[in-house]
């Protein structure tokens, strides 16, 4: 029973190397789309995806990495309008770029079909970084992912222009939607395997196990100890924790009576 009980505690020890999730984005898969609302019609727009790649951790559901949209692609149809938004809105020279950072994803994604998931993170537009959280969809299937993130920008809030005119109201937030396409999906092992020094050692257990242990009566001395009362070891025994070249522990095998 002792044996037993240190045997299970040694395993439970051992951490098991996680897999993470690392999908590589192609901006020729990808597209970008934004809507902006007004009184008398709704503007609908798109930029480009210049590059898009996350580091995601089931375990946890740390995460990183980015999504780059590239300002100066957004277009909505009509060259005034589009020149008045990147003059004077979004101000893409001097902005080009508006990226989303990860940093956490709350929710499980399955190995296929369809997930859905709350990814936490900070978006940078116009010179400023915001904390925002994002409603995702993600679909796995044979290997591909794609992740369609929906969410709004309230510009005027963030410190930019608002477009209105005497006869021209429009709101004061654009709505935002990247569909993204990865065509692999890699995986591996988010933390390689624990060094010597971090596996929990036979002393240690019975330390942890001792208390457990009910006490009984004082057992006659056995001849095959030697002469400082330590039993003589016999052949070492080999458990394996998760994947059999994920980590291992050796603990002394002592001969049967």
């Amino acid at each position: 029973m002792i044996r037993t009980t240190l045997l299970a505690l040694a395993v439970f020890s051992v951490p098991v190397a996680a897999q993470e999730i690392m999908p590589q984005f192609d901006p020729a898969q990808s597209r970008v789309e934004w809507t902006l609302g007004a009184v008398l019609h709704t503007v609908h727009g798109t930029f480009k995806l210049k590059r898009g790649a996350i580091r995601f951790d089931p375990a946890t559901g740390a995460a990183s990495g980015e999504f780059v949209v590239d300002a100066t692609s957004g277009e909505s149809g009509n060259g005034d309008r589009d020149s008045r938004m990147h003059k004077n809105i979004l101000e893409s020279r001097k902005y080009p770029e508006i990226v989303f950072r990860p940093r956490q994803v709350d929710g499980k994604v399955a190995p296929e079909g369809a997930s859905q998931v709350l990814i936490h993170g900070l978006l940078e537009i116009h010179g400023a970084a915001h904390e925002i959280a994002i409603p995702t969809q993600v679909r796995m299937s044979g290997g591909r992912m794609t992740v369609t993130l929906q969410f709004p920008v309230p510009y005027v809030k963030w410190g930019m222009n608002n477009p209105s005119t005497l006869f021209l109201r429009v709101d004061e937030k654009v709505d935002i939607k990247i569909e993204a396409t990865a065509s692999q999906c890699v995986r591996h092992a988010s933390s390689p395997p624990p060094h010597e020094s971090q596996l929990l050692k036979p002393t240690r257990l019975a330390q942890v196990v001792a208390p457990l242990v009910p006490s009984r009566a004082p057992r006659r001395r056995d001849p095959r100890r030697n002469g400082r009362g330590s039993p003589k070891p016999g052949r070492r025994r080999v458990l394996y924790a998760g994947s059999r070249d994920a980590c291992k522990i050796q603990l002394p095998s002592y001969p049967n009576k």
